[in-house]
């Protein structure tokens, strides 16, 4: 599968119509591939900024047409199940929001292609779902788009398993970055929470209520 990937983008090199017919490709991985060689591809084909802009644009697509396969095709069903089973994961889902998403994005966890469909099954709005896939993606975006004809070499010489030791390198500030911002949202969850269940009752003075 690797090599067939490899000659697809040595087929779309220097094609002038390699920008639509790469994005239409990249959307389409996004709804059951992994999306990073993609990135690669992307910035090796085109160049920092021509491979960042079709990346994007690629990532907006399909993450946006996998979310509205699955709020279409699956919500009300899937609502209706974990409702009658699930009450609490029910209450929990229904609460996704973009910082949920974004965090998600910057982390890769649940995979991409999977957290392309779990918003759709939630309460989230597409706004939000959608900025926070644009928000979370990008830093990622960057990085590879910036790096992308080593690790396009890295790529072919030794597989997704060469790519998978070089992203790790290149993308662990990232990666512990997201782990710190989801900490921090947990944390100031947590304290308002607990704090709007000290709010302290209303003091009797003069005979008002203050």
């Amino acid at each position: 599968m690797m090599s067939a990937f490899i000659d697809m983008v040595s087929v779309l090199q220097g094609h002038p119509w390699a920008p639509p017919a790469f994005v239409a490709v990249s959307a389409l991985a996004c709804l059951c591939l992994p999306i990073t060689p993609f990135y690669v591809a992307g910035g090796f084909l085109f160049g920092f900024w021509g491979g960042l802009l079709c990346n994007v644009a690629g990532t907006l697509l399909g993450t946006g047409l996998a979310f509205l396969l699955a709020r279409r095709l699956a919500y009300g069903r899937f609502k209706a199940w974990i409702l009658r089973k699930y009450p609490a994961v029910a209450a929990l889902s229904e609460s996704m929001d973009f910082r949920v998403v974004l965090v998600a994005r910057l982390t890769g966890f649940p995979p991409f292609w999977l957290m392309n469909y779990l918003p759709g099954l939630s309460g989230i709005r597409w706004r939000s779902y959608a900025a926070g896939t644009f928000a979370g993606t990008l830093p990622w975006i960057v990085i590879v788009s910036f790096f992308s004809h080593t690790l396009w070499n890295v790529l072919v010489a030794s597989g997704l398993k060469g790519l998978g030791h070089a992203l790790a390198v290149h993308s662990r500030p990232l990666f512990y970055a997201g782990l710190i911002l989801a900490g921090g949202m947990i944390l100031t969850s947590f304290l308002k929470k607990r704090w709007a269940g000290k709010t302290p009752a209303g003091k009797h003075v003069s005979g008002k209520t203050v």
